[in-house]
């Protein structure tokens, strides 16, 4: 009985621990976000690439849920035709205030070859309010994000 009780307790601590996180996760829908980048530049300035990095983001965008996304598989489409799937997130809620590590891969709707782009986004916000803020990084470009809930 000794050995079973410190893993029950253990469980139990990361049930409650992990409570206001699976409640922010389970409330947090995908669709219906603008989306803006600030700041742009340039991840390695050897790589020359800024004019490309300011056209890929200079305009932000509004998504949607995609008829293609489950439970399972979240997907979004933009209103300018970007394709996005959520590839993995993780949710930190601290004394009010949540934070959100993400990594997403999305189709540019003027890249012709439908290469997915890898987007790592780091984003805080305050419980109850409707926007986040944060960076993000797609290996070549970088910047801030600022996501707003319609």
């Amino acid at each position: 009985m000794r050995s079973v009780l410190p893993i029950i307790t253990s469980v139990l601590l990361i049930v409650n621990i992990n409570t206001p996180a699976i409640a922010i996760i389970k409330n947090t829908d995908f669709d219906n976000y603008n989306i803006d980048f600030s700041g742009i530049s340039l991840v390695d300035i050897n790589t020359n690439k800024l004019d490309f990095c300011q056209k890929r983001y200079e305009a932000g965008f509004t998504t949607a849920n995609h008829p293609g996304s489950t439970q399972f598989s979240v997907k979004l489409i933009s209103d300018k035709g970007h394709e996005i799937t959520v590839v993995s997130r993780s949710v930190d809620v601290t004394e009010g205030i949540f934070s959100i590590t993400s990594q997403h891969e999305i189709i540019f709707p003027e890249d012709i070859s439908n290469t997915p782009i890898r987007l790592d986004v780091f984003t805080t916000g305050l419980i109850g309010h409707s926007d986040a803020s944060g960076i993000f990084s797609d290996g070549i470009c970088r910047g801030l994000i600022h996501i707003v809930k319609i």
